[in-house]
C-alpha cells in the first residue's frame, strides 16, 4: 500500500493518494452476495479530499478487486459517515451498472438510482443486508432487470421497500419468464412481503391486449391468470396454439414450486375460429380422413366455446381434456406430448353436423341412442395421433365414421376416458 500526502496546513485542505495491491487478502459484501478470495486480483487507486481537517469525498480512480470493478466517487459529512456514492461502470456477477446513485438520509434509508444492461434486484428481499432494519426506494432502468430467478424485466423497476421487507413496485416494459417474452409494453403493479407477492397490470401478448394477474402464496404455490379479447395472438404470442384466429381468452395457471416446471394450465375461449397454420398441418390431418378439412381452410370454422386442461410436468404436457363445439363441428381429445423429443401420443372424437346432433340431443330417449353416451354428435369419427410431433402417424376407428351413437356406445365405449392407455414412456421406463 502507498499513500501520498498533499496538505496545506493553513487552508486545512488536501489530499490523499492511495494505490494499493490486495491479491493476498479476503473481502466479503453480504449484502450483494460477493466475495473475494486471497489470490484473486486486488488493485485500487484512491484519492481522497480532505476539508477543514474531514474526510468530504474518496474519489475511486480505478478499483478491480476480484470479480468487482467500479469507478465513482464517495462523499462524506463531518462524522465521516457516508451520505451519497456516485459510482461509474460498476461492473460483478448479477451486475452491469453504468451509473449507480446511492443516497443515504439522517435516518439511513437508502435512495438508489441505477442505470445499465444487468441489475438484480434480489438483495432487496434478502432479511439481511443492505435492506436490514432501513427503509429503501429505488428507480432501475436496464435491458435486464433480474426479479427472481427465472423471472427479467426489460424496462425499468420504481418502488419503495420498508425496513419490514413489504414494499410496492410499478414495472414498465417487458417481462420476461426464463427469458422468453410473457408480457410486453406492460404496465404492472406489484406489491410484497416476506411472505407473498402479487402483480397485476396490462400490456401486449402476441400484439394483442391483455391483463395479467400473479399471486404468490407462503407455500411455493402460486397462480397466474392471463385474460384478453384476442385468444388467437394472445395464445401465439404465449408459443401454445398458432390455429386460433379471435375469440375471448381466460388462461389460468396453477403452479406446484417456485422453479414453475410443475403445473396446471386451464384455457377458456369462447366465440374463436380455428384455421390451418404451418405448425399444425401435421396435427389437422385427421380432418382429411373423414372429409371436413375444406371447414379449416380461408377464415376456418368457428367455434361457441373451447376449453382445456393441461398438466406439465417439466418438459411433459399432459392433455388431460381439450374439447370445444360449433354449429360445424364439435371435437374433444386428451393424451400427451413431450416438448424435448417432441413426441405425441393423443386420442380424440371428431364430429360433423354439431348443431344437428345438439338439437336431437334434446329430445328424451332417443338422444343416447342417436348421439351416444359420449354427446359427441350423430357421427363422430374416434381418431388416434402418435409420433413425432412434426409428422405422427394417424389412424382412425373405421367403424365410428358412420355408427350413430348407440353402435358406438357398443364398439368403443370409453375412447378418451382410456388415452392413459396411450401415454408416453419415461426414460426410466424405457
Amino acid at each position: 500500500m502507498r499513500w501520498l500526502l498533499n496538505y496545506n496546513t493553513e487552508m486545512r485542505t488536501g489530499s490523499v493518494n492511495i494505490t494499493g495491491e490486495l491479491k493476498d487478502s479476503s473481502l466479503n459484501l453480504p449484502l450483494l452476495n460477493w466475495t473475494k478470495l486471497p489470490g484473486e486480483v486486488g488493485d485500487i487507486e484512491l484519492l481522497v479530499d480532505i476539508r477543514d481537517n474531514f474526510v468530504r469525498s474518496i474519489k475511486i480512480q480505478q478499483a478491480e478487486i476480484g470479480t468487482l470493478q467500479a469507478t465513482g466517487i464517495v462523499y462524506l459529512d463531518e462524522n465521516s459517515t457516508v451520505i451519497k456514492a456516485n459510482i461509474t461502470d460498476f461492473r460483478m456477477p448479477g451486475y452491469d451498472i453504468n451509473d449507480l446513485i446511492v443516497t443515504i438520509a439522517e435516518d439511513g434509508s437508502f435512495d438508489v438510482v441505477a442505470e445499465g444492461g444487468l441489475i438484480d434486484t434480489t438483495f432487496l428481499r434478502r432479511t439481511d443486508g443492505v435492506n436490514e432494519n432501513r427503509d429503501i426506494s429505488f428507480d432501475f432502468s436496464s435491458a435486464r432487470i433480474q426479479l427472481v430467478d427465472d423471472i427479467t424485466l426489460q424496462g425499468s423497476l420504481i418502488g419503495k421497500i420498508d425496513r419490514d421487507g413489504a414494499g410496492s413496485a410499478i414495472l414498465n416494459g417487458t417481462l420476461l419468464v426464463s427469458m422468453a417474452a410473457l408480457i410486453e409494453e406492460a404496465t404492472i403493479d406489484a406489491v410484497f412481503d416476506k411472505q407473498h407477492e402479487t402483480l397485476s397490470g396490462t400490456g401486449l401478448i402476441g400484439g394483442a391486449e391483455a391483463t395479467l394477474s400473479y399471486q404468490s402464496m407462503p407455500d411455493d404455490t402460486s397462480q397466474l391468470i392471463i385474460k384478453s379479447q384476442n385468444a388467437g395472438r394472445t395464445l401465439l404470442g404465449l408459443d401454445i396454439l398458432d390455429t386460433i384466429r379471435g375469440g375471448d381468452l381466460i388462461l389460468t395457471n396453477n403452479y406446484q414450486n417456485k422453479q414453475f416446471d410443475n403445473f396446471t394450465t386451464d384455457i377458456h375461449i369462447t366465440n374463436f375460429s380455428v384455421i390451418e397454420a404451418p405448425r399444425s398441418i401435421r396435427m389437422l390431418s385427421v380432418l382429411s380422413l373423414v372429409g371436413v378439412y375444406s371447414l379449416i381452410e380461408g377464415d376456418g370454422t368457428k367455434f361457441d366455446v373451447g376449453v382445456a386442461t393441461i398438466k406439465t410436468e417439466g418438459n411433459r404436457r399432459i392433455l388431460e381434456q381439450v374439447r370445444a363445439s360449433g354449429q360445424a363441428l364439435k371435437f374433444a381429445l386428451a393424451g400427451e406430448f413431450d416438448r424435448e423429443t417432441e413426441e405425441l401420443q393423443v386420442r380424440g372424437i371428431l364430429a360433423p353436423l354439431s348443431l344437428l346432433s345438439d338439437l336431437i340431443g334434446i329430445i328424451p330417449f332417443f338422444s343416447d341412442m342417436i348421439i351416444g353416451q359420449d354427446r359427441h354428435g350423430l357421427l363422430a369419427t374416434q381418431f388416434e395421433m402418435s409420433g413425432q410431433i412434426t409428422d405422427p402417424v394417424t389412424t382412425f376407428n373405421p367403424s365410428s365414421v358412420i355408427a350413430p351413437g348407440l353402435f358406438r356406445n357398443l364398439l368403443s365405449p370409453k375412447w378418451l376416458t382410456e388415452e392413459s392407455g396411450t401415454r408416453l414412456q419415461t426414460p426410466t421406463e424405457k
